[in-house]
């Protein structure tokens, strides 16, 4: 057999090949004329197209990324490899998207009728549009001609568009004609908060007055009125008492549906006596609209003919509930009467077929007949003289009906439903007993003797019908119904909670297994930290491997581990130990192979970090099907250790919301004793490396770097083993390379801390290997630094998440001549230039590389933890649609958004319910009124149940890094006692106690005013609107904002309250949040560590997102940003202001102080020159150097100004100066009590704070900055007060 032949044999075999499906799908394929199976296996799956209904070839794709890359054809490849691994197919969806839980997209069509300028909207809801038209259809135009004829503007929703000339004839009816896809009140299918929003935008975007259903069969329409805060209409067209399966179908009792249409809506509108006894209540008084017709065309029908034959006609969708098999009993009864026809009108269907072949085998009689369909009214009541309505359940109207009495057809109906109440026995038709098919044949007969009668009766017909039913009663009936609902109503308050369960495990209940392929081993050391943390935290941890290859290493504290088989084994001992989370590192074969699908036969959510070999080599990143795993639904998270791992696993069609950052720790303690006192100084000229010998780790680049050294005295050593090690002592010889020497492995942590003592620098020149393997984040870099060693490395992979060249390591290219060009540029730095390497990497690796904080992550995620983060909303739909956009971008850990809306307008409005139909992590309360931001902050508190919440200013917080929120939760975790948290600010008018009832103009409503009546010296800062976390356990006893002070001043009031209750204040490092008349303001404080800004404009976004992605060069102290800084390796001078690195280090100092805009008196010695102009606009007094003041104290014996006459004094680069013991005690003597004394350009140390505390100065504070967008000094800014209790102030 041919490979093609069996290929279509196997296509053929799985059923998952439709060809009646792919040829209706794909019109190409008929005009090319070709076999939908040969066009399929020829192009089709090329195109991603879907063989069939039940495989959707582009999902199947995009889950399976090797599938994609190796360019497979995704079905074959299903049906021989992937169902047998577990890989998932999914069914398309009706309209060839792929089947989800979002709704499909919305589309408008412009309408045929031009908009009437002030006249109310409404939005008229088809549930149905058939190909052919029954009832359901043929009531809704009805509808648009007498909401047409009472002026108003006609917007139509319709749930497909399949009957292109129905449509047409809607959108000619109408102002504009939506398609959506909506669906019916259905027992089990929940309502669609998708669906309901886009009803909402159409609401919104149309200005809609109105929303009408036109049954009660649709939901989603009348409940976004009812959030949208417009009036709402059900028009009941169903016997619901009768309608059994309707009520089924509805899952309800009859009571239940109809009490829940009434609070569903403004107004019932039923269509006929019958229904309006199914819907009455006490107090609830539906209007009435009979239903009605054409008349026009069907009027103009003659009456039935006085000699000819009698054709007697039941006009329906030919189901047996329209009384199918009654009418041809009554045919069969009047078989003998051959003037007597039966004419079945209606879509043929498998009913229909029975007939036919009844009839052709002379089982039926001849005298009936199955005319088919036809496409109007007047076409079907044409072929008959009588028309019957038979139908076993309870018709709400009977349309047919009154469509023969307005041709003058007399009609026939059972006693039951509607028809009776229009159908006059005897006068204009009979109405008789329910299944009596004799009583219809007897009323036949006599029609059939008084042709006559039959005519006077059909007339009477037309005159009954035409007086209570025509269109002028119609709109009439209408108009009543509407009257008073155009009218804008007062809205009701609405809580739209999360569906998502939000509700964390309780931490003690967690049972945690972590399953590793190899267990214990000594090289996985963030392993063992990690499970080292979680059992000093008494979680219960049990570990799962395959192997245990290291059998005399154990662990040096208390874990259980055990063997497994296989994923089979795993399931059943996760089961069995009655785990309730597995974790694990590494993607293949780990948790490919075992973690995965043991997980899902246990039934247990299980997360895993991706590393580097697992992911990166091309033969896994063929093999792990990580994307596929990432779907799973009992995958909970995938962490990743960098950016870049983040973006190459979305490559891989990881979810972005499945993914967070959480890079391998490491305990800096570990590494204490490889710190070395004088390391600045680079005293050995030695470069170590520690690594096994693999291509990935680019040491042959760093051999042939030696070579390029050998000049400068420098030595490199190699430590460890591997295959290349050959390789590289052959190249060592061959080249003749001297400085190079390989010392073998390194022999325990304190050979390696040795080591670290004694060298200068580590390298690590990262590359990607030929097989694809490279490193993530390599763990002894991270080592290193915290030792205190600098680092040499590459930009590869997670690396520059770690290393910023020249702030906390070296980055150079991985070519011998780079890296040995980077290392000679190493030892030319100034010794304050590595010093402040050395520190910044220290601090690189305690604050985002601690494994304490990336555990406690862990268990956040493991126990379904969030924080809240809480948003007061009021219009500004652009500022706010952003602000919600980044937030689910750069949040990294669980959240719960709750948002209260103050009562924003329809376009607002809109997109907030948007949000709520695409994420189910949201809570909106529709407050209605602005409420303002204070007790809009409570309301958010109450639907809380975070140990934090982090109120988000709607309109201009915003959010510029992933992550953003870590710093308020590692913060909030390091300080119990501070119950607020975010950017400390002040207010000039009212820094002291003593100054609040004089300068607070809301001080009369403020809590607990004794607090500052009793200390009126102490300073008082407040946490600043915008941006800050609250602690729910403070909230829990001292309450929220106040209801009082609800918007001006609601920060200050509430951060004085906090204090005053005995809970702390803090400030949050990586966020700024300032008030929008704050200056200095944002760009002057700014760097790209603040992930959490307020208040930018979207206007300011760019700029501020090219900071945070470290695209550019950022000045302070002008605010503008360059392509490049001059001198890196120096001053790094701001080419449009000239500030250089000492410049914008005071300045940022002072922009975060308390000293701004008061015009103080100051004494400024040095200053920059770049800062003179700002420094001479905010203080008052002089300005010199250090020379001139040190000739003035020795020529004057003092300073020039009274005592404690200085709120300021700045030295900056004046040590000669500082060594002066006559010029610190004249400084003392003029700095006023608890002012600040500001010494930059020179490292605190002992010697110095001793001499300035005999003078009376106390350490008020050190600020150093790291940024390698705005590089700062490398030396600290160093502050000193006056009055030791005051030195908050200072800052």
């Amino acid at each position: 057999m041919s490979s093609r032949n069996s290929e279509k044999s196997e296509l053929l075999a799985s059923g998952l090949f439709d060809p009646d499906w792919y040829l209706e799908r794909n019109g190409d394929v008929k005009l090319l004329g070709m076999d939908p199976l040969e066009h399929y296996l020829w192009l089709g799956h090329r195109l991603n197209r879907s063989p069939g209904p039940k495989f959707d070839s582009d999902r199947y794709l995009r889950i399976n990324g090797d599938v994609a890359r190796h360019k497979l054809n995704p079905v074959l490849h299903y049906i021989r490899h992937g169902r047998a691994e577990g890989r998932q197919a999914f069914e398309v969806s009706a309209t060839g998207a792929v089947t989800t839980g979002a709704a499909p997209g919305l589309r408008r069509v412009a309408g045929g009728i031009a908009t009437r300028p002030g006249r109310p909207v409404v939005m008229l809801c088809s549930h149905i549009a058939g190909n052919k038209l029954f009832g359901g259809e043929r009531s809704l135009l009805d509808m648009l001609d007498g909401l047409n004829a009472l002026d108003f503007n006609v917007i139509v929703t319709v749930p497909g568009a399949d009957n292109p000339a129905y449509f047409e004839t809607l959108r000619a009816k109408s102002v504009a004609a939506y398609v959506l896809t909506y669906g019916w009140w259905r027992d089990g299918t929940p309502v669609s908060d998708a669906v309901t929003a886009q009803f909402a935008r159409i609401i919104a975007d149309e200005a809609v007055d109105v929303v009408h259903a036109n049954t009660i069969v649709l939901r989603e329409p009348l409940i976004a009125a009812r959030r949208m805060g417009v009036r709402s209409i059900v028009h009941v067209r169903e016997l619901i008492r009768h309608d059994e399966a309707l009520l089924n179908m509805i899952g309800e009792s009859a009571d239940a549906i109809v009490e829940k249409v009434w609070d569903s809506c403004d107004r019932v509108i039923v269509n006929s006596m019958a229904t309006l006894s199914g819907f009455a209540q006490p107090g609830r008084e539906a209007a009435l609209v009979y239903n009605t017709v054409d008349f026009g065309e069907l009027a103009r029908l003659s009456p039935a003919p006085a000699h000819d034959g009698l054709r007697v006609g039941l006009i329906s969708s030919n189901l047996p509930k329209k009384g199918l098999w009654d009418f041809v009993r009554v045919a069969q009864e009047l078989a003998a009467h051959p003037e007597i026809s039966f004419r079945l009108i209606g879509p043929e269907n498998e009913h229909t077929a029975i007939i036919a072949t009844k009839i052709q085998a002379g089982e039926l009689p001849a005298n009936l007949g199955l005319i088919g369909y036809r496409e109007t009214p007047a076409q079907a009541v044409a072929e008959t003289d009588i028309i019957l309505s038979l139908s076993h359940f309870q018709e709400s109207f009977g349309r047919t009906v009154l469509e023969g009495m307005a041709a003058s057809r007399p009609a026939i109906v059972y006693d039951h439903g509607a028809p009776p109440e229009f159908v006059a026995h005897g006068e204009t038709g009979f109405v008789v007993p329910v299944g009596e098919t004799g009583a219809v044949a007897e009323a036949i007969r006599k029609l059939a003797s008084d042709r006559e009668g039959l005519r006077r009766m059909g007339l009477a017909a037309r005159a009954k019908a035409i007086a209570r039913f025509d269109r002028t009663a119609y709109t009439n009936q209408l108009r009543s119904a509407y009257e008073g609902l155009t009218h804008a109503p007062e809205p009701q308050r609405l809580r739209l909670p999360a569906r998502r369960d939000l509700t964390p495990q309780p931490r003690e209940t967690m049972k945690i297994a972590y399953f590793c392929w190899h267990f214990p081993v000594p090289s996985e050391t963030f392993v063992l930290n990690e499970l080292r943390l979680l059992r000093e935290q008494g979680f219960d941890v049990r570990v799962f491997c395959r192997q245990s290859p290291y059998p005399d290493f154990r662990p040096d504290f208390d874990i259980e581990w055990e063997t497994v088989r296989d994923a089979a084994h795993l399931a059943e001992r996760l089961t069995g130990t009655g785990r309730s989370i597995v974790h694990s590192h590494f993607v293949y074969p780990t948790v490919t192979d075992m973690v995965w699908p043991a997980c899902e036969a246990a039934k247990i959510p299980f997360t895993f970090i991706a590393h580097a070999q697992d992911i990166f080599r091309y033969r896994n990143d063929a093999m792990n099907r990580i994307g596929e795993v990432a779907h799973s639904d009992w995958c909970r998270k995938v962490f990743v250790p960098s950016r870049f791992h983040r973006q190459y696993l979305a490559a891989r069609n990881v979810p972005d919301g499945k993914m967070m950052i959480s890079p391998n720790g490491c305990d800096p303690r570990l590494y204490a004793q490889g710190w070395k006192e004088g390391r600045e100084k680079r005293p050995f000229r030695r470069i170590i490396a520690i690594h096994r010998f693999t291509e990935k780790k680019g040491l042959i680049h760093l051999i042939r770097a030696g070579k390029l050294l050998e000049q400068d005295n420098i030595r490199i050593e190699l430590y460890g083993y591997g295959e290349l090690e050959e390789a590289y002592r052959a190249v060592i010889a061959e080249e003749g390379i001297s400085n190079v020497a390989i010392c073998g492995p390194v022999k325990g942590r304190d050979a390696m801390l040795a080591l670290y003592r004694e060298s200068d620098l580590f390298a690590c020149p990262s590359v990607r290997a030929a097989d694809g393997d490279m490193d993530g984040i390599p763990t002894v870099l991270m080592e290193a630094m915290a030792a205190g060693l600098p680092v040499l490395t590459t930009d590869l992979s997670g690396i520059p998440d770690l290393i910023e060249d020249g702030i906390t390591g070296l980055v150079s290219d991985a070519t011998p001549e780079a890296i040995a060009a980077r290392i000679r540029a190493y030892y030319m730095l100034p010794d304050v230039a590595v010093t402040a390497m050395i520190e910044n990497a220290a601090e690189r690796i305690r604050k985002n590389y601690n494994s304490e904080h990336l555990v406690d992550n862990l268990i956040r995620v493991w126990a379904g933890e969030t924080i809240d983060l809480m948003i007061v909303s009021w219009n500004n739909l652009a500022q706010t649609s952003e602000v919600i956009r980044r937030l689910y971008k750069y949040t990294s850990l669980p959240f719960h958004l709750i948002i209260c809306d103050n009562g924003s307008d329809a376009p607002a409005l809109a997109k907030l319910l948007e949000l709520y139909g695409e994420r189910d992590n949201v809570t909106i309360l529709l407050n209605r009124d602005n409420a303002m931001v204070g007790p809009g902050t409570n309301l958010c508190l109450a639907e809380g149940k975070s140990d934090y919440a982090i109120y988000v200013c709607g309109k201009e917080g915003m959010t510029t890094r992933y992550g953003w929120e870590t710093a308020f939760i590692r913060y909030m975790n390091a300080h119990p006692r501070v119950g607020q948290a975010g950017t400390l600010c002040y207010s000039p008018s009212y820094l002291f106690g003593r100054d609040y009832p004089k300068a607070q103009a809301l001080w009369d409503k403020f809590r607990n005013q004794e607090f500052a009546l009793n200390n009126p010296d102490r300073s008082f800062s407040h946490v600043q609107g915008g941006f800050f976390a609250l602690r729910r356990k403070m909230i829990d006893e001292i309450g929220g904002f106040s209801d009082t002070v609800p918007h001006n001043s609601t920060d200050v009031e509430f951060s004085y309250y906090v204090e005053s209750c005995g809970w702390e204040l803090g400030g949050v490092p990586g966020m700024m949040s300032l008030f929008n008349k704050t200056r200095p303001g944002l760009f002057h404080r700014i760097d790209e560590h603040m992930g959490a800004l307020h208040p930018p404009r979207l206007e300011d976004l760019p700029a501020l997102d090219a900071i945070a992605r470290r695209e550019v060069y950022h000045c302070n102290a002008c605010g503008r940003q360059s392509r490049e800084f001059m001198d890196l390796d120096g001053a790094a001078a701001c080419p449009d202001c000239g500030a250089d690195r000492r410049a914008r280090s005071i300045h940022r100092v002072l922009a975060e102080s308390i000293l701004l805009y008061r015009r103080l008196p100051a004494l400024g010695v040095n200053v920059p020159a770049a800062l003179e102009n700002f420094w001479r606009e905010q203080f008052q007094g002089r300005i010199c150097n250090a020379e001139e003041l040190t000739r003035d104290i020795t020529r004057n014996g003092r300073i020039d100004l009274a005592d404690s006459r200085l709120p300021l004094i700045l030295l900056n680069d004046a040590t000669g100066a500082i060594d002066n013991d006559r010029l610190l005690a004249e400084t003392a003597r003029v700095l006023a009590p608890g002012g600040t004394l500001m010494i930059a350009g020179r490292h605190a140390d002992a010697p110095l704070t001793s001499r300035l505390r005999k003078t009376g100065l106390v350490p008020a504070g050190v600020r150093r900055y790291t940024s390698s967008v705005s590089h700062y000094d490398w030396l600290p800014v160093l502050l000193y007060t006056r009055n030791p209790t005051n030195a908050a102030a200072a800052r």
